[in-house]
């Protein structure tokens, strides 16, 4: 058996937390467009492998659900775990549902990166989580604060890591059924951002 270091994701050990995917939050960021189709591949992906997934709003009756782009991926809307506060924690039932699942890796994607993706890293570091940030699946309205909240996350204990990164920890290697069901998924997404690539120039 290949040895794998306690910080590789692994997908028994791994739970996803979507956070606040909200069309009138996701309309202020300058990356939308990039940003839905990274988070999409993470969904498809962590769907494909069976990795649980919590899905959060930010104060749902003033700001709305999760955006249509994503709802085919998302589990039924009464299961979302709705909050005022900025760290998911706090929303109700959500440790309880997460310790439910008696999992140690945390993966964080969502919005605002220095807000609530920010403190819910901190809240599941407090916990004894540890920590993943897939930062091409996080976003802010701004770049400086997108940049300021990642390096506050990484250097207090989060890890950082990417779309690929963590679907290519969770499958472990090549040839596998794992393997099978994303590589189709990651070759299109490739696919789309050479399409998309071409038509800008």
């Amino acid at each position: 058996m290949t040895t794998r270091h306690t910080a590789t994701l692994c997908a028994t050990e791994s739970v996803l937390v979507a956070i606040d995917l909200q069309d009138s939050l996701l309309r202020a960021l300058p990356n939308t467009e990039s940003f839905l189709r990274s988070t999409r591949l993470l969904l498809q992906g962590a769907q494909a492998l069976g990795i649980p997934l919590l899905v959060t709003t930010q104060n749902r009756a003033k700001l709305g659900g999760v955006t249509q782009e994503l709802a085919d991926l998302l589990p039924k809307e009464d299961t979302w775990l709705d909050k005022l506060c900025f760290n998911c924690a706090g929303a109700s039932n959500f440790l309880v549902r997460l310790q439910a699942l008696q999992r140690r890796q945390v993966v964080l994607c969502g919005v605002e990166t220095h807000i609530c993706v920010c403190q819910t890293a901190l809240g599941m570091l407090a916990e004894g989580y540890q920590v993943h940030i897939v930062a091409d699946a996080v976003a802010a309205r701004s770049q400086w604060d997108h940049e300021l909240g990642l390096k506050k996350m990484f250097q207090l204990g989060a890890l950082p890591s990417s779309v690929e990164m963590a679907l290519y920890e969770w499958v472990g290697e090549a040839g596998s059924t794992a393997f099978r069901a994303i590589l189709p998924l990651i070759k299109a997404h490739q696919n789309q951002r050479k399409e998309l690539g071409s038509h800008a120039k």
